[in-house]
This record gives structure tokens, sequence and C-alpha cells, in this order.
């Protein structure tokens, strides 16, 4: 022990979680036109490595939600909502605003980690100049 060198202190990852599902979220753009509710609870897959090792993706995909986006960390993205028009239009912007959310936690601005975002209902502006990514990107990640 007497040869060994502390070259730098460890540096431990925290990240954050949720424990339960939460209420349902609602948040509005910037133009008030539109509005996006998410409700957010522990993930069940946990991770990629759950993921393959499961091999079946019945287990993770049932006929009322269709998966987004999943990444590394345990956190999927998948949206519940039934006929919003448009929807396709703003799905990139949508998951913009998932990785940057994720990437900083509403506690303590670390990593999140193993939760699943629901996307209950999205309520969209007929007209494309008032649901562009610059009124869409801020709700989303609010919400």
């Amino acid at each position: 022990m007497q040869d060994t060198q502390i070259i730098t202190t460890p540096y431990i990852h925290y990240r954050e979680t949720v424990t339960q599902k939460s209420t349902i979220c609602s948040a509005y753009s910037p133009n008030n036109h539109n509005c996006f509710r998410v409700t957010v609870e522990p993930s069940p897959l946990g991770s990629y490595q759950t993921l393959y090792e499961k091999c079946n993706y019945k287990n993770i995909y049932d006929s009322q939600t269709r998966i987004w986006l999943f990444d590394q960390e345990g956190n999927v993205l998948t949206e519940e909502t039934k006929g919003v028009i448009n929807l396709m239009e703003i799905k990139e912007h949508v998951i913009s605003a998932f990785n940057w959310s994720i990437s900083g936690g509403p506690l303590c601005d670390d990593v999140v980690r193993g939760v699943r975002f629901n996307v209950l209902d999205i309520t969209l502006h007929s007209d494309t100049i008032h649901r562009g990514g610059g009124q869409v990107l801020p709700a989303a990640k609010r919400a």
C-alpha cells in the first residue's frame, strides 16, 4: 500500500430517476398554440443490456404504446396519443426535447436514468408556422 499513489480523487457519477408514476404534466408553447401532456414512470427496460437479453420485442411493446426512442441509460420515450394530426412533423423536435431534458434532470441537473416518458396528448396549431421547432422544443422539454 505504501507504493500506491493516488493520482486523482474518485469521481462518482450521480443519476436522477423517478420511483413512481407521476400525475399528468401539461406545458404550453411560448405562443400558447400548442400543448403537451406527459406522464413519467420508472422504465421497465432498465438498459440496452436488458433489452438485448430479452430479445423478445413483444415483452416491451404492447399494442397501445409506440416507442419513439430509448437510450443507453434506460430512458424510454413512448407516444400514446390518439388521432393527433401532423404528429410526424414534430416528432424530431419532440425527440430532441427528450434528449435535452434527460441530459440534465430537474433536481440537480444530472443525467436522468431509468425513466419512461409517456406522451399522452399533443394539441397542435393547424398552421405550420405556429408549430415549428422554436415553439415545440421548449414546450416539450418543460412537459
